[in-house]
């Protein structure tokens, strides 16, 4: 049974930090797209899955961030999400609503 899973959606991130394990930097392009992302989760579902956490580099960086969260919400998933906590995402910083569902 498969209870959690990290995911890292992106691999942009502003800190470029020397001890990441993700090799992550604010110049990466590379992102999974929110279908497959939809899909992992979904087949882990149907295993058991409880739990899934957003990672990255920075999660709040990808470009389709508020989806994903309400895709993986909807199919009754509790998500967690790893963050630096720095919200300062340039022309890219987008609205979330925090006060919804628990994230």
């Amino acid at each position: 049974m498969l209870n959690e899973l990290t995911i890292e959606i992106t691999q942009q991130c502003p800190n470029e930090c020397l001890h990441c394990s993700s090799r992550s930097s604010w110049g990466s392009i590379k992102v999974l797209e929110p279908d497959r992302i939809f899909s992992f989760a979904k087949e882990a579902k149907a295993l058991g899955l409880c739990e899934i956490a957003l990672s990255g580099g920075e999660p709040l960086a990808h470009p389709h961030f508020s989806r994903i969260v309400s895709d993986l919400q909807s199919l009754g998933l509790y998500v967690v999400l790893y963050t630096t906590g720095i919200r300062q995402i340039d022309s890219k910083r987008r609205s979330i609503d925090w006060e919804s569902e628990p994230v």
